[in-house]
Parts: C-alpha cells; structure tokens; sequence
C-alpha cells in the first residue's frame, strides 16, 4: 500500500511527518512526502520518497504581515500551485496523511475515493477548552462558548479566503462539485474525518467535546541515534556549567543584531552560558563573547537534555522537543500559534510566563532566565514531564490507529 503525505510550512510544521513517514515505512507500506523545495534533501536523507509541491516557507516567514492587494492575489495563486501539485503528487496514493495546512488532501481522496488522515502539530479542532491557537491571544472571550466561537471564526475566515480558489480546483481539476459556505471543519466532523494529531495528553489533555476519532498519539520526533554534536560543541559544553539554549527557529527576525545583543546581554545579566542558533535569521559572530557559542544546527534530542533551559520561539516542534527533555522553557512567541504553547508551558508549570516579541528586552530575558535556572519546583516539573513524554512513543501509535482504521474501512 502507497501512503502519500502532504505537508507544507516551516521545519516544525513538515519534520513531524518526517518522523511518522519513516514509521509507516518500517512497517511496511510504501511513502512519498509532498513537500517544499527547502526540505527535500532532509526527506532523501531518510531513505524516502520526496515529491515537489510549490512555495518556500521561508520566504513566507520573511514577507509575515506584509498585507496589500498583490500579497493577497500572490498567495491565492501560490495556493492553486500547491493544490495542483498535491494532485499529481497523490495520482498512485492508495491513502493520504496530511496536514490541514495541506489544504488540497481531503478533496483529493474525495475524487480518488481513497482514506484520508489528518494531522496537526497545532490543535485543530472547535472546542470549549481553548481558544483557537490562532486568535489573537490578548482578545478577551471568556472562556466556554468564546473559546468555540474563536476556532469558528478562523475557520470560516480562512475558508472565505480560500474557497474561490479551493472551488475553482475541485471544479476544473477533480471534477468535483463546489463546496457550500459552510465550515470545512464541521464537513469533516459529520462525515466521521479522523484526526491522527502529533500532540500528547501529557502537556494538552484531549478535549471533552472533540469527536471520538481525534486522537492524540503522541509526538511524532526523528529518531537521533547516529546523531552526533560537533567536537567544538563537545568542548563548550564540557568546559563549564550547562548553557541556556536560545533560538528562534525559523522565525525570520528583522533586527538579528539587535536580537543577538539581547541575547548576550541576557546571558551576562543572568550570570549564564549559552548557546545561540542563528536558525532563518543571522548571527554576528563577532558580538560574541567566549561564553556564547553560536550554532547552525544541531539534533535537539542530544543537545536538550545537556542544558540548563531553552529559551525559544514556542514553535509546535521545538517545544516538544524542550519539554522531552525536561527543560524548564522560555517561550518568546512571535505569532501564529506560539503565544498558545507559551501560555500552555507556563500552566503546566515547565516555564516562566511567555514574553512576546515586542517585550523581548535584555532584563525581561535575563529575570526569565533566572527564574527559569533556579526555580527548583520549575525544574522538577519540567522533569517529571519530560519523563513522561519519553515514555511515548507517538509514531508508533499513530502508525497503529491508521493500520487499524485502514484495515477496518474508515477514515473520513
């Protein structure tokens, strides 16, 4: 059986798949990953299958917020680029695993008369529990029925930006009819999607009302075995007391001199060693004193559990990957669904209150900091979680719920 997965975004976004891609090939069916330009040696270095789909997320990440008439006409046409490529890419699938940032997969296996799986690394789904992780996260809803109406809300406004193009697709290439106004979510739900989410119930409990076949497996992480650290991040590591790990990921900041000055300056203030990771953003090396050590890239399995605490930007990814380790977490959201997971790192009592972009100054980094390295019940809390998050094993989960669905007939 041929599984093909679609997914598109940033690292945080696509490496999951990643992840449940090689499990789904352990087990025996045959994978492919749609995906962008920007990830396909990652994906051929694993042993699978790569297929293009249009875009490059960091270019996206780069022209965040820029709004006007061209960006918008730009997106909807880079929109019918992805669902044209994920057509073809999806031609010999005998199932689909995707994203919902995938926006095509559902509609194809309508015309393939295939299964479909969806999976977010962000919660997806209309619930009294928790606001829409993206909603602006200072609007004041009240909880219960608020909560519900705020993942409405963004479900219908991207749907009303979206649908004209996703329509004219479903018309001219799948031969399908056009869908109503109504909410593409509440059309999954009634017609039984089911939901394989890389999300544990350690760190977000599933919702009462979510329907019975969203699951939470689990994460889904990239195996780290044959990964190794660099001989001159051995010897920073070894020549002092364990670093603070501060990095923003793919987050493209428009002032990195000023960031990475924050950054030392944070460090020096809280009396700390760090590491910092240049990730889409640029690091001058020569603002760096001997107690920073600037890095690339790294594997984060081998590298968390080494440090002192992360700082970072609340990506799905990359707090999973602090909170498996066991690391008290600074998030320092810069939108999207960041502001959520920093506000849910702190109620679990793993990290200090989240500080936006906007307030990120060297004395609101270094007071989290401190906090943050010695705060004994933050870090037997981020402990005892990350204890329990390594006593999951999300792939191999989810790699079971779809066999079983499969086997059984249903999946949406």
């Amino acid at each position: 059986m041929r599984i093909v997965i679609l997914t598109i975004g940033t690292r945080g976004d696509v490496q999951p798949f990643m992840a449940l891609g090689l499990g789904l090939k352990a087990a025996g069916y045959e994978v492919a990953i749609a995906t962008q330009a920007n990830y396909q040696s990652m994906v051929e270095g694993l042993g699978l299958e790569f297929r293009l789909l249009a875009g490059d997320p960091q270019g996206v990440q780069q022209q965040s917020g820029a709004y006007s008439k061209e960006t918008v006409a730009a997106a909807a046409q880079l929109l019918g680029q992805i669902l044209k490529d994920s057509w073809a890419a999806c031609q010999d699938a005998d199932a689909i695993v995707a994203s919902p940032n995938a926006r095509g997969a559902t509609h194809i296996a309508e015309a393939l008369k295939i299964p479909c799986f969806l999976g977010s690394p962000t919660p997806y789904g209309f619930t009294q529990a928790f606001a829409s992780p993206w909603f602006p996260p200072n609007f004041m809803l009240g909880g219960g029925w608020g909560n519900w109406l705020s993942h409405y809300a963004v479900d219908k406004l991207l749907w009303v930006a979206t649908r004209k193009t996703v329509n004219e697709w479903r018309i001219s290439d799948l031969g399908l009819k056009p869908l109503s106004w109504s909410s593409p979510y509440k059309q999954l739900v009634r017609r039984g999607q089911v939901f394989l989410h890389p999300l544990s119930e350690v760190t977000l409990p599933k919702p009462a009302d979510w329907p019975e076949q969203a699951h939470l497996t689990g994460y889904w992480l990239l195996p780290e075995a044959e990964a190794t650290l660099s001989p001159e991040l051995e010897a920073f590591l070894a020549a002092g007391e364990p670093p603070v790990f501060i990095g923003f990921g793919s987050m493209v900041d428009q002032e990195p001199e000023r960031l990475t000055a924050i950054a030392v300056e944070a460090l020096q203030k809280s009396n700390q060693r760090g590491i910092l990771l240049a990730g889409w953003s640029r690091i001058d090396r020569s603002q760096l004193p001997d107690t920073v050590f600037p890095l690339e890239s790294a594997p984060f399995g081998l590298l968390f559990p080494r440090l002192a605490a992360a700082v970072h930007h609340g990506g799905c990814g990359t707090t999973a990957a602090s909170l498996q380790a066991g690391l008290p977490t600074i998030i320092t959201a810069y939108g999207n669904d960041q502001a959520f997971w920093g506000k849910r790192v702190a109620e679990l009592g793993a990290g200090p209150s989240p500080i936006t972009r906007e307030g990120l100054t060297a004395e609101t980094l270094a007071t989290a900091i401190a906090q943050a390295v010695s705060d004994p019940q933050m870090r037997s809390r981020a402990q005892a979680i990350g204890e329990r998050l390594r006593a999951e094993n999300g792939v191999s989960k989810a790699v079971k719920l779809l066999g079983d669905y499969l086997a059984a007939g249903t999946s949406s």
